[in-house]
């Protein structure tokens, strides 16, 4: 077996949770009658915070960004908190798997980490990995490469040797720039004629990758 570690993404991927985020900030535009949240929620989906808050200034220059990212996150704590957080369908399969072969594992989601570890610790999903680094420990968040680069470094594998598992077309773009093998697992974004020359493989579900770490 070639492969000696993966490396998720949070929301979207192990967590069925991108909606949830989404609504966090239909909810917090709507509270501060902001419009086109739409189309900003489709661009700012996997991107890091940084990149996200330049976007935002840029489209809304007249919204404070640190008020409509606060008021967003009251809103997706409150649905938290309310239904918990929903696994994505194989999660726990693909993850006992790795675990029972020796793969390492590592997430690299542009949360904030300590909202990820919480996250994570919800979903019952933290015990399973070696590092998990958040979208504030890197100053360049996806489609920037950093984040999975760092990954690699600190589970002490070669980006060569991992598999990358994203639902975001941001993330895809991270992965293929840090010369990680990508798996795309489509949540609420669809493939792309770009995307397809970018990942390896397209998959319907997280237990699917069974199987293709087999063949390795």
């Amino acid at each position: 077996m070639s492969i000696k570690a993966v490396i998720f993404d949070m929301d979207g991927t192990l967590h069925d949770s991108e909606i949830i985020h989404r609504r966090g900030w239909y909810r917090a535009a709507e509270e501060m009658n902001i419009t086109g949240i739409e189309e900003d929620c489709v661009y700012c989906t996997g991107i890091g915070v940084v990149q996200a808050r330049e976007y935002f200034e840029r489209v809304h220059p007249d919204v404070d960004w640190e008020e409509f990212h606060s008021c967003a996150h009251k809103h997706i704590n409150k649905i938290i908190d309310e239904g918990g957080i929903p696994k994505r369908k194989g999660a726990v399969e693909l993850l006992e798997y790795l675990e029972a072969n020796g793969i390492k594992m590592a997430v690299a989601t542009s949360t904030p980490v300590s909202m990820a570890r919480r996250d994570l610790e919800l979903s019952g999903l933290l015990k399973y990995f070696d590092v998990v680094i958040g979208g504030d420990m890197v100053q360049n968040g996806k489609p920037n490469p950093d984040i999975f680069l760092m990954a690699a470094e600190l589970l002490g594998v070669l980006p060569a040797d991992c598999l990358g598992v994203e639902d975001s077309h941001n993330g895809i773009r991270a992965l293929h720039a840090a010369n990680i093998r990508a798996i795309f697992i489509p949540d609420l974004m669809e493939d792309t004629d770009e995307l397809k020359k970018l990942y390896s493989v397209k998959l319907n579900s997280l237990d699917e990758t069974v199987s293709l770490i087999e063949k390795e």
